[in-house]
């Protein structure tokens, strides 16, 4: 009787957050389902700070750190990033929660940015004419160039 009361009381305080991963989830199986593997690079053809986690995290899953560092250096902090928010917000310290985070965006860009300006576009894309909104914007443009 008491697990009960202990799981319905998590739940109550950690649900939203399963059903925002499970929603996730549900809708990255659907885009992969029509070809999309990134759907801030399909709307805008431009990568995000996080491009290449998923195929680092894959990497690290086989043993293979090097291609795990390839594809994106910082994987290794997210797993001790995501416990101390975790453990910061569990013990209602913001100040250390709001650094651990500032941190971590800070780390984040500065990657992204070091990646997008300075190696070779192989990881990190900027192509926002590949994008869908470009592509709607060539097609109304067309569309509408007739009338």
């Amino acid at each position: 009787m008491g697990k009960v009361i202990i799981l319905k009381s998590l739940w109550s305080k950690y649900g939203h957050i399963v059903s925002l991963c499970g929603a996730v989830a549900f809708t990255y199986a659907i885009m992969r389902l029509f070809g999309i593997s990134c759907p801030i690079k399909f709307l805008f053809g431009v990568s995000c700070p996080g491009c290449g986690m998923t195929r680092a995290f894959l990497r690290v899953l086989q043993l293979d750190f090097s291609a795990a560092f390839y594809y994106h250096p910082l994987w290794v902090i997210i797993p001790p990033t995501g416990i101390l928010l975790f453990l910061f917000r569990l013990k209602k310290k913001e100040t250390a929660f709001c650094i651990t985070l500032a941190t971590f965006c800070v780390l984040m860009f500065a990657v992204y940015f070091y990646r997008m300006l300075c190696l070779p576009q192989q990881i990190v894309v900027f192509a926002p004419e590949n994008s869908l909104f470009s592509k709607i914007i060539r097609f109304l443009s067309r569309v509408l160039s007739f009338e």
